[in-house]
Parts: structure tokens; C-alpha cells; sequence
């Protein structure tokens, strides 16, 4: 008996080696017409952890749910894959993701006809670590559209998105109560163990919001922004706030272009919010109604080495009591800015004269990018 036990456990041992000598490799499943699947959520649930689905050429009418962890979808090279909601339904979202480290790589996206009054979810992240990039999203319909959106429901607050990245995608559309781009919502900070990171994003057409973001430590890096959409709606840019008044801190809002917003370009706090270290710096915030407008604990805000130039009414408006550090930004003249665009307790001496700005700053570096087209 012994002898039979030593002979079991000895095979075990050499069955464990095995394992982790020769791992079984992640499969590659493709989809597409022709292929072994031909719906993208069929090839989801035959898929296991740390598996590929790759989607080649065609139109995708589907909505779908990842569930699974480690999974990666993605366009096959040179494949024009277009994802499209089956219809409106304002309950559900198009795309679903509640698995961890899930990556959704190079579609165009499509959301469904959304009716007047109403509004759509796109895609819903409730997961860590998700990686969405390279895609195109396109809004439609006479209602409004969330494109991407943490979870809403209050009462999962401490769900953790941490890691979130959503980078180079390009959003556009012209829904007639206009689209929010990205929300991120409330997450316990205790919970928030790592950034959301939103950079290197296009947004264009008829927006309400193009970032909303009512999470602490999240950073907002390099991005496009433009509305070109219908003027009766109101529209901004970036909006950090908390529409139940929680606390919010670390907020990086950095190297962006910000331009055509008939309400702000960027809005910060809300009544009473508390708010620290929330870091404005090095954007191009241009041709908006109001350029900045903080409305809470402008101590706990900076607003520094910005492009702050040709806002209609206010380049800067702080309606806080409290003193808005709006140092060492260029606002278009080497006088500083006209006296009268800027509003509230706003400290914007010293400014920066435009020989002083860095090369690496925003405005020289597209005024290069524009002399070099100009030379051609």
C-alpha cells in the first residue's frame, strides 16, 4: 500500500513539473464569415482565460457580455469590423464587460438609434485593468448617448476599476441631446488602488460632456476635444465633480486641447465638494464661453503653464471664496490676460510671457507642428 502511494505521488510531482514546464497555450479563436465562429459572443463563451478573439471583416449586429478574465478582442489586421447595437434598450448596455484584464481592441462601434427623451449605455466597465483602445465610437439617434461608463449604481460604489485605460480611440456623432464621451463614477478611494488613465483620445461632434469624472486619482492626459455640434444644448469639456457632493482628490488634467464648448471648457467642484490636488496643467483651453470655471475648494486646485486665450466671456471664473492659483499660464498677449475675462478670487500674477513658455509646452509645440505645414 505504501508502495502504491509512494508511485502516486512521485507521478503527481512529475505531472506538476509538466504543468508548469508546458503551460497550456492560449488559443486563438477567429471570427467572422466562413470562420469557426460567426457571432463574437459565441466565440466569447467558448473562449478560456488568457484567450484571443480575433474578428475579421463584416458588420457585428450584436450586443455583447465578457464575463470571463484575461481576454483579448481585437480586429484581425486590415479587418474593417464594425460592432452594432441590436436596438435601443435603455436598461442594458451594448457592451458588458465584468472580467478583469480585458482588452478591446480596433472596431468601429456603433450605438443604437437612441429615442428623444431617452438615453443609451454603451459600454459599462466593472472590471480591473481593462484596456480599451484604437476604436472608433459613433453616436446616433434624437436622444442622448454614454459611450463608456463605470458602473452608475450607487450602491456598488466600492467596485474597483482601478487601471482602467482608454487611449487613442476616436469618438464622434451628433445625437441630438448630445453624447457624454467617458464617466467614470464614484469609487471609494480606499478602493481606487490604482489610476484611471484617459489619453491620446479624439471627441468631436455634438457633445454634452466630453469627460466626466467623479473619481479621485485619475489622470486625463493628451487628448482632443472639439464640439461641432447643434448650439442648443449645453456643452462642456471636462467636468471633475461629484454630483453627491463626496470628496475628490488627485486629478491630473494635463496636455490636452479643449476648444468650442458653449458652456466651459473645463468645470471643476460642485456646491460645497471638497477637493485636493487637483492639477491642471499645460492644455490648450481656447474659444469657449467660459475657459475654466471651478465652483469648490479652489485651494485645493492649480491651475498652471496652460494656454488660457480667446474665451468668450470668462477665461477664468471661480465662484469659490477661497483663492484659485491660476499662476504662470499664457493667456494670449504678453500684457497677461484682459482684466475683465477673468472673474472671482482668481491669483494669475505672475503669468508667463510667450518667449518664457518651454518648448515642450502645448501651444509652441503646435505652433511648430503649423509653421512646418506652412513651409510645405
Amino acid at each position: 500500500m505504501k508502495k502504491i502511494n509512494a508511485i502516486i505521488i512521485s507521478m503527481l510531482i512529475v505531472l506538476s513539473y509538466l504543468a508548469v514546464l508546458n503551460p497550456i497555450s492560449a488559443a486563438t479563436l477567429d471570427v467572422g464569415t466562413g470562420k469557426t465562429y460567426e457571432t463574437i459572443q459565441d466565440a466569447i463563451e467558448k473562449a478560456s482565460e488568457g484567450d484571443t478573439i480575433e474578428i475579421y471583416s463584416g458588420t457585428y449586429n450584436e450586443d455583447l457580455n465578457i464575463t470571463k478574465n484575461n481576454l483579448v478582442l481585437r480586429s484581425a489586421t486590415g479587418a474593417n469590423v464594425k460592432i452594432k447595437d441590436i436596438e435601443y434598450n435603455s436598461s442594458l448596455p451594448h457592451i458588458n464587460i465584468t472580467g478583469n484584464n480585458v482588452k478591446l481592441n480596433g472596431f468601429t462601434i456603433e450605438g443604437p438609434e437612441v429615442p428623444d427623451g431617452n438615453c443609451s449605455k454603451g459600454i459599462l466597465v466593472l472590471g480591473t485593468d481593462i484596456e480599451i483602445s484604437n476604436n472608433t465610437f459613433v453616436s446616433f439617434g434624437k436622444g442622448a448617448c454614454v459611450v463608456i461608463q463605470t458602473d452608475s449604481d450607487a450602491n456598488l460604489s466600492l467596485r474597483d476599476v482601478s487601471g482602467l485605460n482608454i487611449h487613442d480611440n476616436n469618438f464622434q456623432g451628433n445625437p441630438v441631446d448630445g453624447y457624454i464621451g467617458i464617466k467614470i463614477n464614484y469609487t471609494d478611494p480606499k478602493y481606487s488602488t490604482l489610476p484611471v488613465n484617459i489619453q491620446k483620445n479624439s471627441f468631436t461632434g455634438n457633445i454634452s460632456y466630453v469627460i466626466v469624472t467623479e473619481r479621485s486619482n485619475t489622470n486625463v492626459i493628451n487628448n482632443q476635444m472639439s464640439s461641432s455640434g447643434i448650439s442648443t444644448i449645453e456643452s462642456s469639456g471636462i467636468l471633475i465633480s461629484d454630483a453627491n457632493k463626496k470628496p475628490q482628490e488627485g486629478v491630473n488634467v494635463y496636455g490636452n486641447i479643449i476648444k468650442n464648448f458653449n458652456t466651459a471648457g473645463i468645470i471643476v467642484g460642485g456646491d460645497s465638494q471638497v477637493l485636493k490636488n487637483i492639477n491642471i496643467n499645460n492644455n490648450l483651453i481656447q474659444n469657449n464661453q467660459i475657459g475654466i470655471k471651478t465652483r469648490s475648494s479652489a485651494s485645493g486646485i492649480k491651475v498652471n503653464n496652460n494656454t488660457i486665450l480667446s474665451n468668450m466671456k470668462y477665461e477664468v471664473q471661480n465662484t469659490d471664496g477661497y483663492s484659485l492659483d491660476a499662476r504662470l499660464n499664457w493667456w494670449g498677449s504678453n500684457a497677461g490676460p484682459v482684466r475683465s475675462k477673468i472673474s472671482g478670487n482668481v491669483t494669475y500674477l505672475p503669468w508667463v510671457k510667450y518667449s518664457e513658455f518651454p518648448e515642450s509646452s502645448i501651444s509652441k509645440i503646435l505652433k511648430k507642428n503649423q509653421d512646418k505645414k506652412n513651409s510645405k
